[in-house]
């Protein structure tokens, strides 16, 4: 395992005995699905896009109050936006463009 011995793993397991390790597979996921979709030109702008409209809407209270006004009037292009950058999170973890 890569960094064992000088990591947050060796540090939690030197202070806490009988601290036991989970693996966390959805980094690995993540890091197999980065690499996957860096490989394609048209994945890449798809997420780097959708990753600016998050950005867009989350930098501004405003934006995301006109955006959740929106929602609750029930436009479907609009609900569907909403779930998107409801999945945020995510997408930063991949951080696609960066590879």
């Amino acid at each position: 395992m890569i960094g064992q011995h000088a990591s947050v793993q060796a540090f939690i397991q030197c202070a806490y005995k009988n601290a036991q390790y989970v693996h966390c597979y959805a980094h690995q996921l993540n890091l197999i699905v980065g690499q996957a979709t860096s490989q394609n030109q048209q994945v890449r702008v798809f997420f780097s896009n959708l990753s600016d409209i998050t950005n867009f809407f989350n930098k501004s209270p405003q934006r995301i109050a006109i955006l959740d006004e929106t929602v609750r009037k029930g436009y479907p292009m609009v609900q569907l936006l909403d779930r998107i950058l409801r999945v945020k999170p995510s997408i930063q973890c991949m951080n696609i463009g960066s590879s």
